[in-house]
Formats: C-alpha cells, structure tokens, sequence
C-alpha cells in the first residue's frame, strides 16, 4: 500500500514543511518526555548536578502531567 499526499506549491509550503519535519517534532518531544521523566524519577534538575526543591518538583509533576494530557487528548503515543 502507498500513500501519496499533495502540496500545491507555492501556496502550501508551510504544510508540506510541517509534514517534512514531522519526524523532527517526535524527536524532540520524546527527548522532552525524556528530561521529564528523569527529573521526575530521580527528582534532579537536569542541567545541574543537585535535587529540585518542593516547588520544582510540583511544577515538573503538573508540566509532565498536562504533557501526557495533550498528548491523550490527541490520542497521540510517543
């Protein structure tokens, strides 16, 4: 089976970009998931070398927890 998906150009460039890039966008979702995950997991900051306090901690569980939402209300997966 093959797909074929149609740009009129110039006029659509943007869309065909953004279908370019798609593999992109994943990318750097994941990696993000990622980041959130380990700060989660391991409750560290992930640039420097120390524990997050109370409040990051919170913040990084309500960011990672509206990620999944997103992503859920999309009925996306990574």
């Amino acid at each position: 089976m093959k797909h074929l998906i149609v740009f009129n150009l110039p006029e659509e460039q943007e869309e065909l970009d953004l279908h370019l890039n798609a593999s992109k966008f994943h990318s750097v979702l994941w990696e993000f998931e990622q980041i959130l995950r380990r700060m989660t997991k391991y409750n560290t900051h992930p640039t420097e070398d120390r524990e997050l306090n109370e409040l990051e901690s919170a913040l990084v569980g309500c960011i990672r927890e509206k990620f999944y939402e997103l992503y859920n209300d999309e009925d996306i997966t990574l």
